[in-house]
Order: C-alpha cells, then sequence, then structure tokens
C-alpha cells in the first residue's frame, strides 16, 4: 500500500516524508532527498512495543552491523575463492539499482538475473578488478 502511495505522490509531484531502508529499488528509482536526523542516542531511543503513548524516538535508529562469514577452511580449501570474497564490496547505491533491475517497476520492467548482471559487471570493472586483486 505504501509503494502505490509513493509512487502516486511521485507522480503528482507532491511532498511526501516517510522512513524507508536502503539497499532498497526505490532509492534507485525515485529522486529522493535523504533528511537528516540527530545521531542514535540510547537514552532517546525508547521502543515499547504496543504502546505508542510511551514510545518517544528523537533520535535516528542505531546502525546495524552486518556480518560476512567465510569458512576459515575456504582459505586453504580454495584460496582464490578466500581472497575473492575477503576483497569483495558494492556500494550500496550500486545495490539498490541492481534491485531496481531484477523488480518489475513501471518504466523499469523486470529484467533477467543472468543479464542485469552482466551488464553490471562489465559498466565497474574497477570494482571487479578490486575484487580480483591477488587472485
Amino acid at each position: 500500500m505504501f509503494l502505490a502511495m509513493l509512487k502516486e505522490a511521485m507522480k503528482k509531484e507532491k511532498p511526501l516524508v516517510f522512513f524507508y531502508w536502503e539497499p532498497e529499488w526505490v532509492m534507485s528509482v525515485f529522486d529522493l532527498v535523504r533528511l537528516e536526523e540527530p545521531a542514535y542516542e540510547k537514552s532517546k531511543f525508547v521502543y515499547v512495543k504496543g504502546k505508542p503513548k510511551q514510545t518517544k524516538i528523537s533520535v535516528a535508529t542505531k546502525p546495524d552491523t552486518i556480518y560476512i562469514g567465510i569458512s576459515k577452511k575456504l582459505e586453504k580449501r580454495l584460496p582464490k575463492a578466500y581472497k575473492f570474497f575477503k576483497n569483495w564490496y558494492m556500494p550500496i547505491d550500486q545495490v539498490s539499482t541492481l534491485i531496481a533491475n531484477l523488480e518489475d517497476i513501471p518504466g523499469n520492467p523486470k529484467q533477467p538475473a543472468a543479464k542485469v548482471a552482466k551488464q553490471w559487471v562489465e559498466s565497474h570493472p574497477e570494482i571487479v578488478n578490486a575484487w580480483l586483486k591477488g587472485i
């Protein structure tokens, strides 16, 4: 329901303030402006499930930590693969664009994953070369 409302607001060029996350196709398809909010402070982020009157949030959410796991056994068994995964990174805006190309969005029809991946690799040799460094 929210995405339909967002699409309508964007089509009519009406302002809309909302909370969202990334990576996600919305960030790649629409011309959005990120509003700055005060940095996370535990004392100013009080969420009480099911009790909105007791919830008091006046700062950004706590940043999440994402862990990428690689088996230590891979380092000996497949050292090149291990090095590749140690080198891997992708800018979040690129992930959002890839997601958009895999979704069926008005004005941006869904494309086959293999085609999207091939086009991305061909368009970003500097990132791919960084993945392959030392291999």
